[in-house]
């Protein structure tokens, strides 16, 4: 399976004439759709269903595709305003097409900055709902116990319904027994420990930069833990575009993904400290 370079943003939204010609639509026509809302660039959902049906009944199957695709970056992936393709999955979208890069990493991305926005301010997920709850439920369900795939799974019997209360009482109930760190059908796989001179992984989504530390869940891939993580390898990395000032950050973090180190490469020392709070 071919190997893709992660999603880097170039600090710049992508050209009308470049997103014209994956749509294979005049560039003059994308750009009278263009418009704002609430300071965010982008097009009408609405606009894009229509194309769809204008591509469905010439049976332009190789278009259609490629619309429906960006449609379900915003829909499902980058989820921002209701109705709305927000550019930035239109950046995204535009990097996987041209330049081959992975979108898992910019959601990865999203999703920590999401669940780091909700737990410090108490917002809702909206991001990867879909991914989030297959990766919950396959760890904490009886029903999944032998299953080959999870996504399959839900996709034949469905999510199970729950109200807010139902799932707070059922997450307080779980202990250590009832989570299953390794579940059966995952395959164990190699594990991007660092990169470059970073001590853990960072990452370059939409909205900002944010790292993770694999470390911290490596036992979930079939791996012992080796010992303790480092104070610098949990140490928090979050930046938003917004607030301007990440051009060094993205540059730095560009140039760390040329080296990425594996944890079966990874020649750094570990020790058991108590001290540290892992």
């Amino acid at each position: 399976m071919e190997r893709k370079i992660p999603y880097k943003y170039f600090e710049q939204h992508s050209s009308i004439p470049t997103l014209a010609e994956i749509l294979k639509i005049h560039p003059k026509e994308l750009e009278s759709k263009l418009v704002e809302r609430k300071n965010t660039r982008g097009f009408p959902q609405k606009f894009l269903e229509n194309y769809l049906y204008r591509l469905a009944g010439k049976e332009n199957w190789g278009t259609f595709m490629d619309v429906l695709a960006l449609t379900l970056y915003d829909i499902m992936l980058f989820p921002n305003l209701e109705g709305f393709v927000n550019y930035a999955a239109i950046n995204v979208f535009v990097a996987m097409k041209t330049r081959s890069e992975n979108p898992v990493t910019a959601i990865l991305a999203d999703i920590y900055e999401t669940l780091d926005s909700c737990y410090k301010m108490k917002q809702k997920v909206s991001c990867c709902l879909p991914a989030l709850y297959v990766w919950l439920t396959s760890r904490v369900s009886d029903k999944v116990i032998n299953i080959k795939c999870p996504v399959k799974e839900v996709l034949q019997h469905g999510p199970e319904m729950k109200e807010s209360k139902d799932w707070s009482q059922f997450l307080v109930g779980l202990t250590e027994r009832k989570i299953k760190l390794q579940p059966s059908w995952q395959q164990r796989s190699l594990i991007i420990y660092h990169c470059g001179n970073y001590p853990n992984v960072p990452l370059i989504g939409n909205r900002g930069c944010i790292n993770y530390n694999p470390v911290l869940a490596q036992r979930q891939f079939g791996y012992p833990i080796r010992g303790s993580p480092t104070l610098d390898a949990l140490t928090t990395l979050l930046i938003s575009y917004e607030d301007g000032g990440a051009t060094e950050v993205l540059r730095d973090i560009r140039n760390a993904w040329r080296n990425v180190i594996h944890m079966e490469r990874d020649s750094r020392a570990w020790t058991v400290n108590r001290e540290i709070p892992y």
